[in-house]
């Protein structure tokens, strides 16, 4: 029995291993877009019960399998999660279910991202990658309490006189 990740669009599954698990851009659920963080969030899988929590300054997204809209987490809280339940790792892109299972699922080739062709990577490759991508992931849970909080850089607000006279906010980072 596990928890494991249903790609919304059925491209891809993963299992959920049990611990704490960073998920993120990567291979485990097949995200290479930079406005992901590798350590975009954390799923704790204990006695068969699973949540998330959000740990980057972008929010991940959850949605009740009885919901019809997805909502943003809020940083650093655990949210439960269900059978049937949907996260998301950016609005309206990377949303998986979350389905209980019997069984590990069976291998779906990953589709790459706006081609909507199947990717060309072997098998083997790619269980080796994912195993990879798993044992790096996995995070001592002693140790991630123990991490210091990370605080985004905040952009420089200045005020600027604009060519018609009026005032304007410039945004600089």
């Amino acid at each position: 029995m596990a928890w494991r990740f249903v790609a919304e669009d059925g491209s891809l599954e993963a299992n959920v291993p049990d611990g704490l698990t960073v998920i993120g851009r990567g291979s485990l659920l097949q995200i290479t877009d930079k406005h992901v963080s590798r350590q975009h969030a954390e799923i704790s899988v204990e006695n068969g019960k699973c949540q998330i929590r959000s740990t980057h300054s972008n929010p991940c997204f959850y949605k009740p399998r009885d919901a019809d809209l997805f909502t943003a987490l809020n940083h650093s809280e655990w949210c439960q999660l269900h059978d049937g339940d949907s996260i998301g790792l950016a609005p309206n892109q990377y949303q998986f279910k979350l389905m209980w299972s019997e069984s590990k699922p069976e291998a779906v080739a990953p589709v790459e991202p706006g081609t909507g062709e199947t990717a060309q990577q072997p098998e083997a490759a790619a269980r080796k990658n994912d195993e990879a991508e798993v044992t790096e992931m996995k995070v001592n849970s002693q140790s991630a309490a123990a991490a210091p909080p990370v605080e985004a850089e905040k952009p420089k607000v200045e005020v600027e006189k604009l060519a018609s006279g009026n005032e304007g906010l410039l945004l600089s980072s």
